[in-house]
């Protein structure tokens, strides 16, 4: 609530707002409440739980996200019948290619590149009333134009919807001290809001939706606020590391090693219960795969610069190397020697 929001900023010194987007958004075709509908995050949440969902043979679910794709396969465990309805083609989905082919397999059928325009009682269930529409990303995620197709209009049967079209924040709470940039709360780079002593991120401040960018905004705000802190604030970011391409790592010294086949359940034994439908690598097979990485940008201590600089102008200091620069005639032997690309060599002077 507000007043709990208030007494936060009050009794702390820094305030990190992480509370993601909790209100679901509706399809203004479907009424607000009906007993043949469900909202995707609230049927997760309670097959997730183990409850029984009563909702009829025949499930449409409507979306074309992870989400969507998570109450379609879920369904169908149930023993559905389930029809995936998208308003972008196959290929422009955001949800995974991989949660898409396995859905297919599981015996979901989709409708892609499709709209709904309305629902009615049928003699048995729902009619939906859909067009066919040419889909237009915009440049933010999120933002798209929807064209209907002309007489592209068919009807789908069903007996129950299950829109998974998104989530939003619940923004109340804030408004009255913080910025907000549309649908979400307005940050800088930094994950800091417009208020003193105030950051925000994940689902309430991006649109981004990833659990990896959530973490990462999370580490971004907890630098910051070590900073603020400290007194520091004012100080400039540190410089970011430069990307380890393949170019720059001795690979000759990595041997060829075949990386273990991806292993699956087969679709008849998915839908039969909830186990993990891709299978993971056993122990041995785990550790062959740390064999296989190069460790980029990351010095391993193995003495190549050391061992092979024809001028003896590397040593040993502090568990790691320096070059000696009075001997060093930059030949670049031990750059191209090293089998993790943690060694570069720039031009200082000319």
């Amino acid at each position: 609530s507000a007043q709990d929001y208030q007494k936060l900023r009050d009794t702390h010194d820094a305030v990190y707002v992480a509370v993601g987007a909790g209100r679901p958004k509706r399809l203004p075709q479907l009424p607000a409440s009906a007993p043949w509908l469900m909202d995707g995050a609230e049927y997760l949440a309670r097959v997730n739980a183990g409850r029984t969902v009563p909702l009829g043979r025949r499930l449409v679910v409507v979306g074309g996200g992870s989400a969507a794709l998570d109450a379609a396969r879920s369904a169908r465990r149930a023993g559905h019948e389930v029809t995936l309805l998208a308003l972008e083609r196959a290929e422009q989905m955001p949800a995974q290619r991989e949660e898409l082919a396995e859905a297919l397999e599981e015996g979901i059928t989709l409708v892609d590149g499709a709209m709904l325009d309305s629902v009615s009682a049928a003699d048995q269930g729902l009619a939906l009333r859909c067009v066919r529409v040419r889909f237009e990303p915009g440049a933010v995620r999120g933002r798209f134009t929807v064209t209907p197709l002309p007489e592209s209009g068919f009807t789908l049967a069903a007996d129950a919807i299950v829109p998974s079209i998104g989530q939003d924040p619940e923004l109340a709470a804030f408004t009255p001290w913080l910025p907000v940039n549309g649908a979400l709360l307005a940050v800088d780079h930094r994950q800091a809001s417009g208020a003193e002593r105030l950051w925000a991120g994940g689902d309430v401040a991006s649109m981004a939706r990833f659990v990896t960018e959530a973490v990462g905004m999370g580490k971004r705000a907890a630098l910051d606020i070590d900073r603020a802190l400290r007194g520091l604030a004012g100080e400039p970011d540190a410089a970011p590391l430069p990307a380890v391409g393949l170019e720059r790592i001795a690979t000759f010294y990595h041997p060829h090693l075949p990386r273990p086949s991806e292993l699956r359940r087969a679709p008849a034994e998915r839908v039969a219960g909830h186990a993990e439908v891709q299978i993971g690598l056993e122990l041995e097979q785990a550790l062959a795969e740390s064999e296989r990485c190069f460790s980029c940008g990351t010095c391993t201590h193995c003495d190549n610069c050391f061992h092979h600089c024809p001028d003896l102008a590397i040593e040993r200091v502090d568990g790691g190397y320096s070059v000696l620069a009075d001997y060093c005639k930059g030949c670049g032997v031990c750059v191209k020697e090293c089998p993790t690309g943690s060694m570069t060599m720039l031009e200082e002077t000319r």
